[in-house]
């Protein structure tokens, strides 16, 4: 369903406050919900002038975090399977950024688009060695992707990283616990969601927000399934 069509079906019910986990893209939404006068928090996309309030981080910083760390493991073939729009986009942009301080270079793009599951990691991995044998690391946009390709590795009797080397995006729970234990990037989900919370409760209890758009720090997990030893 398009924003446009939710905001239209949302409004009836007069809610007393919107949340949205990207941003509004629309500008016809947009001006529509200012209008409205109600708190809008908008979750995970960047954008400087946020509808009302803001809470993210930056995907593009993500990408090259990654993008730096495969590099500097010496990897120069890099693939990449995930979202390649909006948010996705600038995760790619960082990462050819990252790799290209050590001279390293984005070799193929796979986009998944949409909720995927491991099924799809597993396909995707099949998929870049069947085409894009030379790839030597594959940074995925979800945790749960990447675990579908590290599941088929083993599958195949892949070494990792030693064979290929296999980076996720989140930090979910499994991450640190799987084997090899998987290399990525740590989200502060919980924090932001706890930041927008408090940051709506302020505002319809009629406080102002002293800074309506909230950008949180994400870090790197190097794990085994990167990182190469010797």
């Amino acid at each position: 369903m398009l924003e446009t069509d939710v905001v239209s079906s949302a409004l009836p019910f007069r809610p007393a406050g919107v949340v949205f986990t990207n941003v509004v893209r629309s500008e016809a939404t947009r001006q529509s919900l200012q209008r409205l006068g109600i708190p809008v928090m908008e979750m995970w996309g960047i954008r400087p002038d946020p509808i009302d309030m803001l809470v993210a981080f930056s995907n593009h910083a993500s990408g090259r975090m990654m993008g730096d760390h495969l590099g500097s493991q010496g990897y120069r073939r890099i693939g990449y399977c995930g979202h390649t729009s909006e948010r996705g986009a600038e995760r790619v942009a960082g990462l050819e950024e990252g790799l290209a301080l050590h001279g390293a270079r984005l070799v193929k793009v796979l986009p998944m688009e949409g909720t995927r599951q491991i099924p799809d990691g597993v396909a995707a991995l099949d998929t870049f060695r069947a085409e894009s044998p030379e790839v030597e690391a594959i940074f995925f946009g979800t945790d749960i992707l990447a675990s579908g390709a590290i599941l088929r590795a083993l599958e195949l009797g892949l070494d990792i990283p030693r064979d290929i080397a296999i980076a996720g995006n989140g930090d979910l729970d499994f991450a640190e616990h799987m084997r090899p234990s998987l290399t990525t990037i740590h989200i502060p989900s919980y924090e932001m969601g706890l930041e927008a919370g408090r940051m709506l409760l302020r505002k319809l209890n009629g406080h102002p927000v002293e800074e309506p758009l909230m950008l949180h720090p994400i870090s790197l997990r190097p794990r085994q399934s990167t990182t190469r030893t010797g």
